[in-house]
């Protein structure tokens, strides 16, 4: 072959390879973008009627010292729930209950995980397990409990469930 053919032949394996690259890179960026957008339009967004602030209880019978201390965090529950039928407003017990403390001056930021089956005392039912309170009052009822049982002032929340298809994927329990 000539130098010309060569030259050609060249140039013609570089566009190749560069739009191969250009391809590869495409698809390294859309595919997990793809996934997380399908995995994000699964999120169900409670509307802001459905939590009632009003309704959560918080311990009123913290000292002040706590209080103070309190004023330096944001509380937030985190809920995650065995749903059938995809609920996640209660009539479902909560399988994990995470609590998320953030600190405002330092940046810190601290989780607690309340066994499920500890044995707390409920607003309006008395003590029984931590599970049970979403299955109450959803996550009006658990706020509640977490607030009354460990001095704190939560009042947001984030609830996530794992839905399971009927006879497509069941649980071993």
């Amino acid at each position: 072959m000539s130098k010309k053919t060569n030259a050609r032949m060249s140039k013609k394996t570089k566009k190749w390879a560069i739009i191969l690259g250009i391809e590869l890179v495409l698809i390294v960026i859309l595919v997990p973008l793809a996934f997380l957008y399908s995995k994000f339009a699964l999120v169900q967004r409670a509307e802001a009627d459905e939590v009632n602030k009003a309704n959560i209880v918080i311990n009123e019978d913290v000292d002040v010292d706590t209080q103070k201390v309190l004023k330096g965090y944001r509380n937030i529950a985190l809920f995650g729930v065995d749903t059938r039928e995809g609920k996640l407003d209660g009539d479902t017990r909560s399988d994990s209950i995470i609590i998320v403390s953030i600190n405002h001056d330092t940046k810190e930021i601290k989780l607690l995980s309340v066994y499920r089956d500890t044995c707390l005392y409920v607003p309006g039912w008395g003590y029984t397990k931590a599970t049970h309170a979403y299955a109450y009052g959803g996550a009006e009822l658990s706020m509640s409990m977490l607030n009354t049982n460990f001095d704190l002032d939560i009042t947001e929340f984030a609830t996530g469930g794992h839905v399971y298809a009927a006879g497509l994927l069941r649980p071993d329990r």
